[in-house]
């Protein structure tokens, strides 16, 4: 009797079904995923998360008290003043983008949108790209020169300094694709002396295409809001569907550059040239710890920081120092990194 032979296709599927399978348990495990993330940020963490949540339940009842039809009037009309001061409305747009480029304050993205919404993708991509760059150059040079001693430091934040002065320029540039509100990367930036002010420049004016997007669909919702809408659907729709689709390509492109810049900074650690900051600074990104959050986090949190820092200290200049907890990262300590300090270079 022949030998039947099996069919190719059977020995491809159990890998595609693992994968799908290893997806889908990914997803279901989304919500326990995040309930930990949250039980592992601290007292000010948390207050942002339920101040942010409370922020955009007031702004969706006050969206649908109001209707969205007269809150499109009414940013038409704005817009219309906006314009009609000419040059003045150019030099307060530049304010706005200014001011919220200056951590902890927030609402630039909303200002580039607004800057869309009144002078359309050009001249208002070339407008917003002047304030964005001057907003953050300032944000920059202010907040290392005056508020430097605001920032808490941790080790966490030391490792991120030892991993942006180890990988240079393109680390740089792919943390500002990352979606990291645009105030507090400012301000992390300018808290890491190793980050140099041309180095920052440098990384802004090549995230230009991604603020192209937020203009972009500043200047479609010029068209939702109009009455023309009414009478020409299709118009509607296809200005509605560009918003969506330019709104999901910036928060893809932000989150694979997000799990290349994890990965580039846990690549130290496996090429032995890291010494546990890699990860150190990759745990630092993925729980948004470097303005302080960290330091108020729960009291065994507390307590073993102080027991590994007493530790330190009375072994002066020792080799190591375990850090957070399980993870046995073996690091160097300061003095040691200090003269050191070619080897990352």
């Amino acid at each position: 009797m022949p030998r039947l032979e099996h069919s190719p296709d059977r020995h491809n599927n159990p890998p595609l079904q693992h994968k799908f399978r290893s997806l889908w348990l990914r997803v279901k495990d989304l919500p326990y995923d995040a309930l930990h993330r949250y039980h592992r940020l601290g007292r000010k963490g948390k207050a942002s998360i339920w101040i942010l949540a409370t922020i955009n339940l007031l702004i969706l009842a006050a969206v649908i008290i109001i209707t969205p039809a007269r809150i499109g009037q009414w940013f038409n009309s704005l817009a219309i003043s906006i314009k009609g001061m000419g040059w003045k409305g150019v030099v307060l747009c530049n304010i706005f983008a200014i001011l919220s480029s200056h951590p902890p304050l927030f609402g630039f993205v909303p200002t580039l949108t607004l800057i869309g919404f009144v002078y359309g993708i050009w001249p208002g991509f070339l407008i917003a790209g002047i304030a964005s760059m001057l907003g953050a150059g300032i944000a920059f040079l202010s907040v290392r020169s005056f508020f430097l001693g605001l920032f808490k430091k941790n080790d966490k934040w030391e490792a991120f300094g030892h991993v942006m002065r180890a990988k240079g320029l393109p680390l740089v540039i792919m943390i500002r694709f990352c979606p990291v509100p645009w105030g507090v990367s400012n301000g992390l930036f300018a808290s890491i002396e190793s980050v140099k002010f041309w180095h920052f420049m440098l990384a802004n004016l090549t995230i230009q295409p991604k603020l192209l997007l937020v203009v972009f669909i500043g200047s479609r919702l010029t068209s939702l809001a109009s009455d023309s809408t009414a009478h020409d659907p299709v118009r509607f729709w296809l200005n509605l569907i560009s918003i969506i689709v330019s709104a999901c390509i910036s928060i893809a492109t932000g989150v694979i550059i997000y799990r290349l810049t994890l990965q580039q900074m846990r690549k130290l650690d496996q090429t032995g040239t890291g010494l546990g900051d890699g990860e150190l600074a990759a745990e630092a990104l993925e729980e948004n710890a470097l303005l302080g959050d960290y330091d108020s986090g729960s009291g065994e949190d507390e307590a073993e920081f102080l027991t590994a820092s007493n530790h330190r200290d009375r072994e002066g200049n020792g080799n190591g120092l375990k850090v957070g907890g399980g993870a046995g990262i073996i690091r160097r300590n300061s003095s040691q990194d200090t003269a050191g300090g070619a080897d990352l270079v």
